[in-house]
């Protein structure tokens, strides 16, 4: 955590946040497909949640539970390889 303004101003001028800012920045069309899927995905996660039909409740939470399992061993995996 910077303690001052001036620290501060190092991190962000440094050439690995300077080239977050530039992917966040010129890169608008990709990140707005990144936030449309997930909405899309928490929408119908959220919808399954209510549903009657018990596969549909069963085939969410497999899904969930496979997307938190590949994102928690995603680090592992590219450190051992």
């Amino acid at each position: 955590m910077p303690k001052s303004g001036s620290q501060l101003m190092q991190i962000l001028k440094s050439q690995k946040m300077q080239n977050n800012i530039n992917l966040m920045l010129h890169s608008r069309s990709r990140m707005a497909s990144i936030i449309g899927c997930s909405l899309g995905y928490l929408y119908l996660l959220h919808r399954a949640r209510k549903s009657d039909n018990e596969l549909f409740r069963m085939s969410a939470a497999g899904s969930l539970m496979t997307n938190i399992v590949e994102c928690a061993f995603y680090p592992l995996d590219t450190l051992n390889s």
